[in-house]
């Protein structure tokens, strides 16, 4: 009994280890994660200023005025400068408002400059009163010239100039046209995107994902510059931004009848137009509208527009996709090596980025980081250091494992009936329920054996069995494996979808026959052939 507790006891703590590990792992992945996304999402910032100048018997007369500055944010979708953000963000530079910012840059200095503080000691009323009489007065006598200026700022400081591409009006309470109280203008109701183009090239970008398949209770990454943070008063002025967490609430309908997703993760002012991004550091969504009463947002309760409404927008701008990005594919390259322990390798890769694109938070982050622990070391580790590390503790831990189970199962089962560990194994070994064979794509002439627990195809090399090097395949792909009815192929949620034999229809799962061709993706950016074992 003494033993049987013993034993029990050592499985508990190896359970329990396993168990830190794997939180602990998943940490590391999803700050990797976000930190391969965070340079791709932009700063927008709109600026309007209004020069009013009255005429007057001594001459022109400047009337200063303090202009309007709005912030929202965005991401990068194609190297080469094009962006999604919200038609909201920027909506007061791109629509035909000239005659109410006249308008509202002219009571604006009449405010400032003729009641001054006298408007402290009056009434709301008492002064549009005196606004009234003022602008009837002073407008046949004043010139009012309008000025609008849209800025991209990434978060290394680099300030773009952008242009408007696409356009879309913002979510209203009600479709169609909307009377704008005070003005001669309607406000339209619309789906809330507008793609942007600054000039550049090999910038960072994002990898959009395909919102069909949201499910409810997953994960949510929203990341954005909210004016929250980067107006604080206790913090120093950073252009960085910010990343809220929460989950999948919801999928509801705007009242055009078009698609939104709800989520619980905190999403307020400046966070409009920024990215939401699954687990896979995929765009599933865009920040888009919180919810409010009595003139305060209610956090918990904040809404997406999904990825696939914004790829309509993206295929009629002509946004070039599928370009690889020079930028992710050295910031990747280079955090691979640094969780890989060789530091030196890494700090050479961080040196390519920065000249590229120099000055990103993360980037400069990481170089201190690794410099800072070669000082301490006098040098770094050699290659696969960390990792043969690692690979021993695994060892050591499977070792135990292995043991215990042994012991465990030994006890408890007849001995006559207990299979030896070396014959087990050389049973399961031989187990090969078919072959995937290489037909197109980096891959075409490879074998790979399908065994009792399958192969996942994707491009990350920390989660798949067969690797393709492809940023337009997914980083989880598909799987295949066996089930009851026989060998099957699933897709894992992918962006560009699984095929089998054309891609006339993306499959979620199919049992698979004799030649049956898999293909990854519509631009067919690799396929197997399947054969029975």
């Amino acid at each position: 009994m003494d033993k049987k507790r013993g034993i029990f006891g050592t499985i508990v703590a190896l359970m329990l280890l396993f168990s830190v590990c794997g939180y602990c792992q998943e940490n590391v992945e999803l700050s990797t994660m976000l930190t391969k996304v965070k340079p791709a999402v932009v700063l927008i910032v709109v600026q309007v200023n209004g020069e009013v100048v009255l005429s007057t018997p001594e001459g022109p007369q400047n009337l200063p005025v303090e202009g309007i500055t709005s912030t929202g944010s965005g991401f990068l979708i194609n190297p080469r400068g094009y962006l999604v953000t919200n038609g909201h963000v920027v909506q007061l530079y791109h629509e035909n408002n000239e005659e109410q910012l006249q308008d509202f840059f002219l009571r604006k200095a009449l405010l400032e400059n003729f009641l001054g503080t006298k408007a402290k000691e009056m009434s709301e009323a008492q002064i549009a009163r005196k606004l009234d009489l003022l602008v009837r007065k002073y407008r046949p006598k004043s010139q009012v010239t309008i000025k609008k200026d849209l800025k991209v700022v990434l978060s290394n400081r680099k300030v773009y100039p952008a242009e408007v591409k696409a356009y879309s009006p913002p979510i209203q309470p009600a479709p169609g046209k909307m009377a704008v109280p005070g003005y001669h203008y309607k406000a339209e109701a619309g789906k809330d995107i507008s793609i942007l183009k600054i000039e550049d090239k090999d910038l960072p970008i994002v990898i959009l994902g395909d919102s069909d398949y949201v499910q409810l209770g997953e994960p949510v990454y929203i990341v954005g510059y909210p004016g929250a943070v980067i107006q604080h008063p206790f913090l120093g002025f950073q252009i960085e931004p910010t990343v809220t967490t929460g989950t999948i609430s919801g999928v509801k309908v705007d009242v055009k009848g078009m698609p939104v997703i709800q989520t619980d993760a905190p999403i307020t002012w400046g966070n409009s137009g920024g990215p939401a991004f699954n687990h896979r550091g995929e765009v599933i969504g865009v920040a888009t509208f919180t919810s409010i009463v009595r003139g305060q947002a209610i956090q918990g309760f904040n809404f997406l527009v999904p990825i696939n409404t914004v790829k309509e927008f993206i295929r009629a701008s002509g946004v070039p996709m599928g370009e690889e990005s020079l930028f992710n594919r050295l910031w990747e390259e280079a955090l691979e090596l640094y969780a890989r322990g060789d530091f030196k390798a890494a700090l050479a890769k961080l040196d390519e980025v920065n000249r590229l694109h120099p000055n990103f938070p993360d980037v400069l982050k990481l170089q201190k980081e690794i410099l800072r622990y070669l000082h301490r070391q006098n040098q770094a580790p050699s290659k696969g250091g960390m990792k043969a590390i690692y690979g021993v503790l695994g060892v050591i831990v499977l070792i135990l494992v292995v043991i215990g189970g042994v012991i465990f199962w030994q006890k408890r089962a007849p001995k006559e009936e207990v299979t030896p560990l070396s014959q087990a194994t050389q049973v399961v070994s031989a187990e090969i329920y078919g072959v995937l064979m290489g037909e197109e794509g980096p891959l075409a002439g490879k074998v790979f054996k399908i065994g009792p627990k399958g192969l996942k195809i994707g491009r990350d090399p920390a989660k798949n069995d067969i690797v393709v090097p492809d940023e337009r395949v997914s980083r989880e792909h598909a799987w295949i494996g066996p089930e009851e009815e026989g060998v099957v192929v699933k897709d894992l949620g992918s962006s560009n979808g699984t095929f089998v034999n054309d891609t006339s229809r993306r499959i979620t799962k199919q049992a698979l026959k004799e030649g049956d061709i898999i293909i990854l993706g519509k631009g067919r950016f690799a396929s197997f052939k399947f054969k029975q074992a």
